[in-house]
């Protein structure tokens, strides 16, 4: 649907006000415009009276009827807010929406993953039915089959819905009564009954606690949730709340929203005005996180003489809480957890629920003169990985969903993630050690900057100094609000945003500067570019080359020759060592689809890092070179004179190739050097390399004396510096910590230094890039980054290379070695790149199918035959998937959305063109079927792509064209950047059918990496690809990825 058409049906025009462009839009049909009123109001599930819908539909049943139908076929959520209509007037409660959904999907035998997040939560909240208890259903509905009496779906389904939790505030209200039911009513029940006719809707907690949950059950009443202007509400760690998909679809973006907008000081008003949504809209949602359990209302919400005695053993997640002593909050950083000196223990039993624990949250405090603003610290899903991974404490995981699917953990619930984080151990064996400092060292860092009256010290005489609230921020749900949101939303709750250090290369810091930002300063500075620029401005780094994409090496250059050991940095991806002996065919793998920075790392085995923390203090400046002292440096002392370190905070990793006299693997920290040379995963993970595991935690200073080592100026070199609060390493932590006190670099006059130093920075970090970019290259034109391994989400908008240039004798220039002609090579997508006639023949497209764990959830058998873009128009429907392929190009994948026009991004844009403008040449064929995946309605498809119009850049969510197009159809976040956590055991599996009935199997940890690896396939061809799979086949000699038959 055309935005503009959308906005004149939200602001309720008639046809005869609409402006001329509109209607012209519409063919100048009122007819066509009725439709599109039609489709917006049931999609948005909006009430037929007081809307423009009641002009177009006469039989307001009828409406409701199509709507429900509507939500029940898009496993929407019930829509509470018309429960007045649904209950009363259609008789279909909560319960019995749900039992229909069920039923259906089960007769459908699709999986429990096809529910939508918020819809699988309400539907175990009424129904008890989780994913176990699904399968184990569909597991008896699948074995009675084999039985002469066969059991239905609905049979298997309960009769009744399990208790639910019901707040006394709640407001109930009749249903479909008839004098049949109320026969059958208890004289309690009655009386309750009778009461709520006579008098109105009536408090829940006014009436008698068993006679509500009777009535609720038997659909004889429903319960509204009221929710008013003033109100606040706080967010728990989730419970019940299922990790599926993401639906789509209006009221599920909206939920997500205010899920990171929310916080407990802002009333449902202020934050409708802060995102600039309807109140009402926003009513709604906060209604259904209480309705849900996922959110508490503050405040008093019913006094003590209205409640009914049978209430007070009643379950309920938000009973009263109890107080706080504010002056046990008041304590240094160093003084340990606020819940510790509460009287909490750390060593409390695993008995203790979390709401029980909840008790003891700040959320109670009252303190008088407080602070109104917070300190935010960002995080990326990374984090929330490790935290999910290792059973690290038996309650971790409900706060690590929180902070994945919420986005956010307030300060009011930070003290039972605390108690939480103090039940980890310290040492673990082998990887999960890794998670266990980051789950130490986050607790360490939450402390130092919560309550810390050290870190404002200049609050002003009538403002007592108890230090800033803190929250916890995920990168990537900020950026899912448009910009200028985002901007409004920080401003208004935070004084200080801080980073951890490293963000994952695989997702965009946060850019601002106003609140001050202690981390990146812009997208560049997070990226590959940054490098080359420390070395560029202190003449110091290792020998560096960073191949633009396309490139191709014939040999390694001379400058790695010396190298055991090279680090690849894939453009987007975090590096990896890897050892020289294979390196080349691994590069010219990476750089098809990727620029590439190649550094030498180590000549002798692996290179020796050393991390040194800024700012720096006095005493770090004097004296001479050593290992512990490496401050002095001479490219250290340059790089203070060309960035601001005094007033952010960060460290310098050091890196020492020449490393002749290596540590004694007994001496080495833990992550060292049996984690270093995990290397390229020649089985097609797109998670080319792995991540460097860090040598040593610490700054060097805390090592065990310092026999053997290198102390030679000459032979240590910058390799990167990082802004942020370091979490891998405790000791590294500790030091930025003190450092951060100590040069008091969250007072006023340093942050203002902070916001002008990050704002030059940023221009010269930009001037930098652009004085190595080639105007005259054309960008990548079918993605908003650049292929498989290229630009992430983090790198959207950061510009590729369009040199190759290299780093050597201090100098950084362009590289005139051997590559392509043109250095820029196409996909296949410029007007003209490939001659017309030049199609892809359909014998040159090798079969696959993509599986998901056991479901198969994409299949290419025979590709289809493609058609000219003019015989297409006349097999195209709006909705449908069009791909144009070329041969030696990568497809190219369009939304139909009618007109004879497509939607698509190219160039880094999302365009809306003529569907022979689109082709440039290419043939096509329409692509619906072959992904399995349950499909959105065309109109709905034809929105989402038409929403996306005009985004450019950094604001794109999509790594190529098919994932764009995809998403628009399915409205899965799988085809998302950062949609899916990498994490664990790779569960999309990728099955290439080669000739004489043989397969190979490639493993990927997210749908995203694979689609990327099999457009790969497609551009290069079939025979390319069976040549790949064979070289590698003879190098492994069989294995994992082994062909094998049928």
């Amino acid at each position: 649907m055309n935005t503009d058409v959308e906005f004149h049906i939200r602001q309720n025009y008639p046809w005869n006000k609409l402006p001329a462009n509109v209607k012209q839009s519409l063919g100048n049909s009122q007819r066509e415009y009725d439709k599109h009123v039609l489709l917006y109001s049931i999609r948005n599930q909006l009430r037929f009276r007081n809307n423009l819908v009641r002009h177009v539909k006469k039989d307001e049943r009828k409406y409701y009827e199509e709507l429900l139908k509507y939500s029940r076929e898009h496993l929407m959520l019930y829509p509470y807010h018309l429960s007045d209509i649904m209950v009363k007037g259609l008789r279909v409660t909560p319960f019995s929406y749900y039992i229909s959904i069920m039923e259906d999907i089960m007769n459908c035998e699709k999986s429990y993953d096809s529910l939508p997040n918020f819809t699988a939560a309400d539907c175990l909240r009424l129904l008890g039915i989780g994913r176990n208890q699904y399968i184990d259903l569909m597991n008896q509905c699948r074995s009675s089959k084999k039985f002469f009496r066969r059991k239905s779906a609905r049979d298997l389904l309960p009769a009744k819905p399990v208790e639910i939790s019901v707040e006394p505030w709640w407001v109930a209200q009749t249903g479909y009564i008839t004098e049949d039911d109320i026969r059958i009513c208890s004289p309690a029940e009655k009386r309750a009954i009778d009461k709520m006719i006579d008098s109105g809707p009536q408090l829940a907690g006014s009436m008698e606690y068993n006679v509500v949950l009777s009535l609720y059950n038997r659909g004889y009443i429903y319960l509204d949730v009221p929710i008013s202007d003033d109100s606040c509400i706080s967010v728990p760690p989730l419970e019940g709340f299922v990790m599926n998909r993401v639906q789509g679809d209006y009221f599920e973006t909206l939920l997500y929203k205010i899920f990171v907008s929310i916080d407990e000081q802002t009333t449902v008003s202020e934050l409708a005005n802060v995102l600039e949504i309807d109140l009402g809209l926003v009513k709604n949602a906060v209604s259904m996180y209480c309705r849900l359990g996922f959110a508490i209302k503050k405040g008093q919400v019913i006094s003590p003489d209205q409640l009914h005695p049978s209430w007070k053993s009643a379950p309920s997640v938000n009973r009263l809480k109890s107080t706080m002593d504010p002056q046990k909050m008041l304590l240094s950083w160093e003084g340990g957890s606020p819940v510790m000196e509460a009287g909490s223990s750390a060593t409390d039993t695993d008995t203790t629920s979390l709401e029980d624990q909840d008790t003891a949250s700040v959320s109670s405090l009252s303190i008088p003169a407080g602070p109104t603003k917070r300190i935010a610290f960002l995080f990326d899903s990374t984090l929330t990985a490790f935290l999910m991974m290792g059973n690290l404490s038996p309650n971790l995981k409900s706060h690590a969903v929180t902070m994945f699917e919420v986005g956010k953990l307030s300060d009011e619930t930070l003290d039972s993630f605390l108690m939480e984080l103090e039940k980890v151990e310290s040492t673990a064996e082998g990887e999960a050690q890794r998670y266990f400092d980051h789950a130490l060292t986050l607790r360490n860092t939450i402390l130092f900057l919560r309550y810390n009256k050290e870190l404002t010290p200049d609050q002003g005489p009538d403002v007592p100094n108890i230090g800033l609230p803190l929250d916890l921020l995920r990168c990537e749900s900020l950026l899912g609000l448009d910009p200028a949101t985002c901007s409004r939303v920080l401003n208004k709750n935070y004084k200080l945003l801080v980073s951890m250090a490293p963000l994952s290369n695989e997702i965009r810091p946060i850019s601002s500067c106003t609140p001050q930002h202690i981390g990146p300063a812009i997208p560049e500075v997070s990226s590959i570019w940054f490098k080359l620029y420390l070395y560029h401005v202190t003449g110091h780094g290792p020998p560096s080359l960073l191949l633009s994409k396309g490139s191709r090496l014939r040999k390694l250059p001379d400058i790695f020759q010396a190298y055991d050991r090279l680090l690849i940095t894939s453009w987007g991806h975090d590096p990896g060592v890897v050892p020289t002996s294979n390196v080349l065919t691994m590069l010219n793998d990476a750089l098809t689809h990727s620029a590439v920075l190649i550094q030498g790392h180590g000549m002798h085995g692996h290179g020796e890092t050393v991390h040194i923390p800024f700012p720096f203090d006095e005493e770090d400046v004097k004296g001479e070179f050593s290992y512990t002292n490496m401050c002095v440096h001479k490219a250290l002392k340059i790089l203070r004179d060309k960035v601001d370190l005094k007033h952010q905070c960060g460290y310098i990793t050091m890196l020492n190739c020449n490393n002749r006299h290596r540590r004694r693997a007994s001496d080495a920290d833990v992550g060292g050097d049996s984690e270093l040379g995990a290397g390229f995963d020649a089985n097609g993970s797109n998670e080319s390399f792995e991540l460097v595991a860090e040598e040593n935690n610490g700054d060097g200073s805390k090592r065990h004396g310092t026999e053997g080592v290198s102390s030679v100026e000459d032979e240590w070199v910058p390799l990167e510096l990082c802004f942020g609060m370091p979490l891998f390493s405790s000791e590294l932590n500790r030091k930025v910590c003190q450092r951060i006190v100590s040069h008091k670099l969250c007072s006023k006059d340093s942050l203002q230094e902070l916001l002008h130093s990050s704002r030059k920075l940023a221009l010269k970090v930009l001037s930098f890039v652009q004085s190595f970019q080639d105007c005259s290259q054309p960008a990548d034109p079918d993605s908003g980054v650049s292929g498989p391994l290229s630009q992430p989400p983090a790198e959207s908008g950061v510009p590729l290379p369009a040199l190759n240039l290299i780093f050597k004798d201090g100098q950084l220039k362009e590289w005139s070695g051997r590559a392509p002609p043109s250095l820029h090579i196409s996909t296949g997508e410029e007007k003209g790149a490939w001659p017309e006639g030049e199609h892809r023949r359909r014998d040159d497209e090798l079969p696959c199918a993509v599986f998901h764990r056991e479901e198969c959830v994409y299949e290419r058998k025979s590709p289809a035959e493609t058609l000219a873009p003019e015989q297409l128009l006349q097999t195209c429907r709006p909705g449908d998937l069009v791909e144009f392929v070329a041969a030696g190009q990568y497809p190219h994948w369009t939304v139909y959305v009618g007109g004879s026009q497509v939607v698509h991004l190219h160039r880094a844009e999302i365009k809306s063109s003529f569907l022979g403008q689109a082709s440039q040449g290419r043939r096509g064929r329409v692509v619906n079927e072959v992904y399995r995946f349950r499909p959105l309605s065309p109109d709905v498809v034809v929105q989402k792509a038409l929403e996306q119009v005009g985004i450019t850049g950094r604001d794109l969510s999509w790594r190529n064209s098919e994932c764009f197009a995809a998403w628009c159809r399915f409205g899965r976040r799988e085809f998302k950047m950062g949609g899916e956590l990498r994490i664990g055991k790779q569960p999309y599996r990728l099955k290439l059918h080669l000739p004489g009935k043989q397969c190979h199997v490639l493993e990927f940890q997210s749908l995203e990496d694979l689609i990327m690896e099999r457009r790969r396939n497609d551009q290069i061809g079939k025979a390319a690809v069976m040549q790949e799979l064979a070289s590698h086949l003879n190098h492994e000699g069989g294995g994992r990825g082994e062909a094998k038959g049928h």
